[in-house]
């Protein structure tokens, strides 16, 4: 059985410097690996970022790779915190997808939360 994937991109208000309601959740849940970013951009959804991916070089969005200690039962609570299970939200505003973060001059894959601006819900 292959184990959850353990990396995720965050960004806007789960950045560690940022607070939010998880903020204290992520400093004991995950470890910061370092910056990195991603293709896309950023819109403002009032008091927090949507991140729309592109594959426009020119826009980046930057934020944090991070070491999930516990990948299985964060996701879940992050999964909560932003609302997207099926079941429990209707028309939910992200996803969790799987994506290529750029980070210290290689790729990683980590999971990231986007925007489902462009989707027919």
């Amino acid at each position: 059985m292959d184990k959850i994937l353990p990396f995720l991109f965050v960004y806007g208000t789960l950045m560690p410097e940022n607070e939010s309601p998880l903020k204290e959740y992520l400093q004991r849940e995950s470890k910061v690996i370092g910056k990195a970013w991603v293709t896309g951009y950023l819109i403002d959804l009032g008091g927090y970022p949507g991140l729309v991916l592109t594959e426009n070089p020119s826009q980046k969005v930057h934020g944090y790779l991070l070491l999930l200690k516990n990948p299985e039962e964060n996701l879940k609570v992050l999964d909560d915190y932003e609302e997207i299970d099926p079941f429990q939200f209707k028309n939910p505003e992200y996803k969790r997808i799987r994506q290529h973060v750029n980070w210290n001059n290689t790729t990683k894959e980590a999971w990231i939360y986007v925007h489902t601006c462009n989707e027919v819900i």
